[in-house]
């Protein structure tokens, strides 16, 4: 699969990634997922997770792909992202999570952590199409063109004002000149008037 310029440095780069995550909660996380295709995460004290195994359904690749991009690069998953269920935990969240009994642990992704492991994961069809949603929305497209300084001109108001100030104004005018909407004309037809009794 050939990466564009900017999915290979949202590859590469941590910070970016980071970057781009610091700008985006999980119900956005989780709409970016969404929007290259249907996951569903398991709401278990009241944050939404989802196990390797769905990860690895929803990118379509193997279950040690997902785990090896995980452990390589465990140190950039922040706890929002990310949580080993043990104990206590995993037992409450078991049935939630459709986990197996004989499980002793769990590895478990928020809608943060599964869009990381989306910017990591570079032999997916379905993480590309997250990296470049993200690029999308956080990243945008950088401005290549000199931004010109056009000189501002005053727009006019919308037509409703205009047509509504012009009302106003020729109520005060028929005000002012007593009923006579243009006393030049009354004054000239007066004029007249009193030109031809002459």
């Amino acid at each position: 699969m050939s990466l564009s310029l900017n999915q290979s440095v949202l590859i590469e780069s941590p910070s970016l990634r980071t970057s781009a995550l610091d700008r985006l909660d999980d119900s956005r996380s989780q709409q970016v997922l969404n929007k290259a295709k249907a996951i569903v995460f398991a709401v278990w004290n009241g944050e939404g997770w989802a196990t390797v195994e769905q990860l690895a359904q929803y990118f379509q690749c193997s279950i040690p792909g997902i785990k090896h991009i995980y452990e390589r690069n465990s140190k950039e998953f922040r706890d929002n992202e990310t949580r080993k269920l043990t104990g206590k935990d995993l037992s409450d969240a078991r049935s939630l999570l459709g986990l197996p009994s004989i499980t002793s642990q769990a590895r478990v992704f928020s809608p943060s952590g599964t869009l990381r492991i989306a910017m990591l994961l570079t032999e997916s069809e379905i993480a590309g199409i997250v990296r470049t949603i993200i690029l999308e929305l956080v990243a945008g497209v950088p401005n290549i063109t000199p931004k010109v300084e056009t000189p501002t001109i005053p727009a006019l108001p919308p037509v409703e004002q205009r047509l509504h100030t012009f009302v106003q104004a020729m109520k005060t005018l028929a005000e002012l000149t007593g009923g006579r909407l243009n006393p030049y004309m009354e004054q000239k037809n007066r004029t007249e008037i009193v030109e031809d009794k002459f």
